[in-house]
């Protein structure tokens, strides 16, 4: 039995053998040695047969030279499966496959180098009879130089133009920073040494920036001044009668003047309204605005001139007014009617510096109407009669003076003058004629009347309203040359 076992069994070189071709190792020839084999040392240890043996056996392979080689096989595999890949939709089976036989040549090889490691025990060859799979070539899928189409490392010049635009982009930055920036001014100065008188500079701007917004957010004042024809037209301002006060303290309502009416502390920003009468003239109205004013070099400075021409009713009230103010006629006078009506009633009235007096003597008060009155002489103290003319000299007309009594509570003195051109001519027939009959004139058609409403309660809320905004007006000055100084001072510090 254990001669058969022992004759069954493969000896050592088949053992060696069967392992080469599993690792696919080619068929060598192994070269003929004189005995220096170290496995021919080995003796009957491993059963290694003789080297004569071993030679007969190389021949009986050699003989089968005409088929193909496992590593040629191999190669023949790989090629015909990157065919079929490229033919059809299993490219990726196919590079799978490439990679598995890839892989298992890898492992085949490391398995060959562990062989090979064994040297002369299991390697008729030694170590540099190994097997030769390194030397397999598995395909065109790995990139060479000649696929990279003469690619060399290094800066493209797209990159190089890149750096160029980021390296002008950054100069033009740093150049509108340095020029147009207050970063550059500083700089500038810094280097001629004067840093800080531009530090003061800068602070003195923003102190006359700071006082410009202060008085943008303030009320705006202007003065108005109008003129026009006729002189003594009334006025109302913004549909209310104006007044001022005169050296003696009274009150007179305002007037157009040869001068003209005067109208002070009016705000800006406010729009006004100017209407402008007179008896036998049609009125008009001026709207005013706020880009209507000029000056303005500060917040109470602003003036404006307004001229309000009237037109005549018609071509008889400019005739009729005409011979009114004629004074060549000295010989003959004419006279008119005066009608007073005072809120409260019962002021005390004074005519031309005289108490007004009726024919027994009495003082009138108001309500009166009178076109004759009666005037005490100082020396005999008769009553003297007079009429109301009409015809007074130029600019010197009547004076009316009124004045509440004390009990009546406290109200101011009031004052006008009653002038040639502001009496009313009421017609005689109603209306008037296209001529006037034979030896008469317009004027001699005329009843002439001339009546006064004075609300003391008006005027005396007038006065509180203009009391009170003179002195808003004087509170708000003193706050913004306070707030000016204050200012003025920080300034002053931070420029040291």
């Amino acid at each position: 039995m254990a001669d058969e076992n022992e004759k069954g069994s493969p000896s050592a070189d088949e053992i060696v053998d069967s392992m080469a071709a599993d690792m696919g190792v080619e068929d060598e020839k192994v070269p003929e040695d004189s005995g220096d084999s170290a496995m021919d040392g080995l003796g009957g240890i491993f059963d290694v047969p003789s080297s004569s043996k071993r030679k007969k056996k190389k021949k009986k392979k050699s003989a089968s030279d005409d088929k193909p080689s496992k590593k040629e096989r191999l190669k023949k595999k790989l090629a015909e499966e990157k065919a079929k890949a490229a033919e059809g939709d299993e490219a990726d089976d196919a590079d799978d496959a490439v990679e598995a036989k890839s892989e298992k040549k890898a492992s085949k090889k490391k398995k060959s180098s562990a062989t090979d490691e064994l040297g002369g025990v299991f390697n008729p060859g030694g170590s540099g009879g190994g097997s030769d799979i390194d030397d397999i070539d598995v395909g065109g899928d790995y990139l060479g130089e000649e696929d990279l189409g003469g690619y060399k490392k290094g800066s493209s010049t797209t990159t190089i133009i890149l750096s160029l635009v980021i390296v002008v982009l950054v100069g033009a930055l740093g150049f509108v920073v340095v020029s147009f920036t207050d970063i550059g001014g500083d700089v500038a100065a810094l280097f001629r040494g004067e840093l800080k008188e531009r530090r003061m500079a800068e602070a003195q701007k923003k102190k006359e920036e700071w006082e410009a917004a202060q008085r943008a957010k303030l009320e705006k004042y202007g003065t108005l001044n109008v003129t026009g024809t006729p002189i003594y037209a009334q006025i109302k301002l913004d549909g209310q009668t104006q007044y001022g006060q005169t050296s003696s303290g009274e009150w007179r309502d305002l007037h157009l003047t040869t001068s003209g009416a005067m109208f002070q502390n009016l705000k800006v920003k406010k729009k006004h309204t100017i209407e402008v009468n007179a008896p036998g003239f049609k009125s008009d109205k001026v709207e005013l605005t706020e880009g209507m004013w000029t000056g303005g070099s500060s917040p109470y400075s602003y003036q404006k001139m307004v001229s309000v021409n009237l037109i005549p009713e018609s071509g008889q009230h400019q005739l009729e007014f005409e011979q009114r103010l004629d004074t060549s006629d000295v010989e003959n006078e004419y006279y008119g009617e005066i009608t007073i009506n005072s809120m409260p009633a019962g002021a005390k009235v004074m005519f031309n510096n005289k108490p007004l007096l009726d024919k027994e003597g009495n003082e009138l008060v108001t309500p009166v109407t009178f076109d004759k009155f009666w005037v005490k002489d100082e020396e005999s103290g008769k009553l003297e009669e007079s009429q109301v003319n009409v015809d007074t000299p130029p600019d010197r007309g009547h004076k009316i003076q009124l004045a509440l009594p004390e009990e009546k509570g406290e109200y101011p003195k009031y004052v006008t003058a009653l002038q040639r051109r502001m009496w009313t001519c009421e017609w005689k027939d109603g209306q008037p004629p296209a001529t006037p009959p034979s030896g008469k004139t317009f004027r001699d058609l005329c009843n002439y009347k001339y009546t006064l409403e004075m609300d003391f309660n008006a005027l005396k809320s007038y006065i509180e309203r203009r009391e009170a905004e003179k002195k808003r007006i004087e509170e708000e000055n003193a706050k913004l040359r306070a707030e000016a100084a204050e200012k003025a001072k920080e300034a002053e510090g931070g420029g040291e």
